[in-house]
């Protein structure tokens, strides 16, 4: 078997590897999510009063990073590189992780968690 053959085939490590990325990223997706979306009172008290006025910015941002989460994780399916999805998914990861980033600098300057 040749060297690049054998990088191919499937192995129970990386089975396991994207099972464990599929559960944290579906999990966190799922999470925040229905928070964002959720109900305003589940909001954390401390931010309440900001994510309401801010709440286009909030939902944005949690819409683009969930996004990004679930087309990252479908990405590394090996089906989806022999297909022309992997190229419009990849856009819409792209552009996902964009928002995603630039809505979070807004976020964090208004932040005032921590010690």
């Amino acid at each position: 078997m040749r060297f690049w053959e054998a990088l191919h085939r499937p192995s129970v490590s990386m089975a396991i590897i994207w099972l464990a990325m599929a559960f944290f990223a579906l999990q966190a997706t799922y999470e925040g999510l229905t928070y964002v979306f959720g109900d305003f009172r589940h909001f954390d008290p401390l931010f309440r009063e900001k994510y309401t006025s801010h709440l286009v910015l909030v939902r944005t941002h949690g819409s683009a990073s969930a996004t990004a989460l679930c087309m990252g994780l479908v990405t590394f399916l090996r089906w989806t590189r022999r297909q022309r999805i992997h190229a419009w998914m990849g856009r819409v990861y792209g552009m996902a992780v964009v928002v995603g980033g630039l809505t979070a600098v807004p976020m964090a300057l208004m932040a005032e968690g921590g010690p």
